[in-house]
C-alpha cells in the first residue's frame, strides 16, 4: 500500500492533461489530511507535551510570556483558527457538490455549535468518521501514484513510436531533420 505523508500532500500542479478526475478530489484528500492532523494536535497525548514541554521552554517563555494562561489562550486561538480555515474548506467542498444535501454546511456546522452534546460522543463520532476517510485518502494517493505512472507510460510510449518514425524515415532515406536527403 502506498504511504501518504501527513504533513505533505498531493501536488496539484502535475495532472495529466486528459485525464477525467478533476483536481478536486485532491483537494478534498489534503482537506482530510488537515483534519486528521488537526484532530491529532487536540489529542490527550499532544495537549499534554503542549502544556508540559513547549508552553514552559525557555524559548517560549522568552519570546512570548510566561503567564501560562494568555500561552495557553493563544495556542487555544490558534486551533480555533485552524478549525475555522478547516471548515470553511469543508463548507466550499459541499457547496461545490453536486448533491444539495451537502450544501450549506456552515448552517449545519452552526446549528452543531450550539447544541449541547456530550464531548465524548463527539469526538468519538468523530474518531470514527476520520478514520474512514482517511482510508478514503489512502485510495486517492494510491490513485495519485497510479496517475503519475501512467503518465510516465504514456510519456515512455509517445517517445518510443517518434524513436521507430525517426528510425524509419532514416531507412527509407528521408530524415526528418535533413531534407537534403529526399
Amino acid at each position: 500500500m502506498t504511504n501518504l505523508n501527513l504533513n505533505s500532500g498531493f501536488i496539484s500542479g502535475v495532472t495529466t492533461k486528459g485525464n477525467k478526475i478533476a483536481i478536486l478530489a485532491f483537494e478534498v484528500a489534503n482537506t482530510i489530511v488537515k483534519g486528521a492532523n488537526l484532530m491529532q494536535s487536540l489529542s490527550n497525548e499532544n495537549i499534554r507535551h503542549l502544556k508540559e514541554v513547549v508552553l514552559p521552554s525557555e524559548g517560549v517563555q522568552n519570546l512570548i510570556s510566561r503567564d501560562m494562561d494568555e500561552l495557553l489562550r493563544i495556542a487555544a486561538a490558534d486551533k480555533r483558527e485552524e478549525l475555522k480555515v478547516f471548515s470553511g474548506e469543508v463548507v466550499r467542498f459541499g457547496n461545490r457538490c453536486k448533491d444539495p444535501q451537502w450544501h450549506n454546511l456552515d448552517r449545519y456546522f452552526e446549528k452543531l455549535g450550539s447544541e449541547l452534546t456530550p464531548e465524548k460522543q463527539l469526538k468519538d463520532e468523530a474518531e470514527a468518521i476520520m478514520q474512514q476517510l482517511m482510508s478514503y485518502v489512502q485510495y486517492t494517493a494510491e490513485l495519485y501514484h497510479e496517475l503519475h505512472a501512467l503518465d510516465r507510460f504514456e510519456q515512455d510510449y509517445r517517445r518510443k513510436l517518434q524513436e521507430e518514425d525517426n528510425s524509419t524515415a532514416v531507412q527509407r532515406g528521408t530524415h526528418p531533420l535533413c531534407p537534403i536527403f529526399v
